[in-house]
């Protein structure tokens, strides 16, 4: 039971609008090809609740063994299940309904008209994700972040570092902050505290003695 609960609250907070868009623009292909197929399509409300069984048995394991639902890597990697999940289902309702609505000699004209309502919705959403969600997208951040020449100074600073890291000559390595941390990029940074796990990790790895950043 609480891995069907336990499962709503990370899909909740990571289906953007930028995913419901995409689902959107898949339907529409989707739903042509179902129309095209000569499979039945049978049961698609038990292949929703096996999905959702399936889907929930995903947190089961971490639930059990620690009391939650996991770091962050982990509910990406389940996520990634729940999109597939949610695309199997979209693609098997949308046959059925095809199969079941409308007889094979009209499809054709039909699916022409649905296809243009759809793709003119999901590039309208598109361009809504893109205004609203600018500074996170992957795809527009990468253009703007080389656009302004954000990546290209993040690049030579880290090539930098990179360098006096692996000068043998130095033991005691001192670093500036870093002057632009591009989203896409930037993850975090070692600190001003020789002590803290960043620098010492990193210290170890590259055999320093010890590596502040100011």
């Amino acid at each position: 039971f609480v891995s069907f609960t336990e499962m709503i609250v990370p899909i909740r907070s990571k289906t953007l609008l930028s995913v419901l868009n995409g689902m959107i623009l898949l339907s529409t292909m989707e739903r042509i090809s179902s129309e095209e197929s000569r499979f039945s399509f049978p049961l698609p409300g038990m292949v929703s609740v096996v999905s959702f069984c399936l889907f929930s048995s995903l947190f089961t394991p971490h639930l059990y063994a620690l009391g939650s639902d996991g770091p962050e890597r982990l509910l990406n990697i389940l996520y990634f299940s729940f999109l597939l999940l949610s695309i199997l289902n979209l693609f098997w309702w949308l046959g059925w309904v095809a199969k079941k609505k409308r007889p094979r000699s009209t499809t054709c004209g039909i699916s022409i008209g649905v296809f243009g309502i759809f793709t003119v919705c999901a590039v309208l959403c598109v361009a809504c994700s893109v205004i609203l969600f600018q500074g996170t997208l992957t795809s527009v951040a990468s253009l703007s972040e080389l656009r302004s020449g954000e990546a290209k100074r993040y690049y030579a600073q880290a090539q930098e570092r990179q360098r006096i890291l692996e000068n043998s000559e130095i033991d005691d390595c001192e670093f500036e902050s870093f002057s632009t941390m591009p989203y896409i990029l930037y993850f975090t940074d070692m600190t001003d505290n020789p002590d803290s796990y960043e620098n010492q990790d990193t210290a170890t790895f590259y055999g320093k003695h010890s590596i502040v950043v100011k």
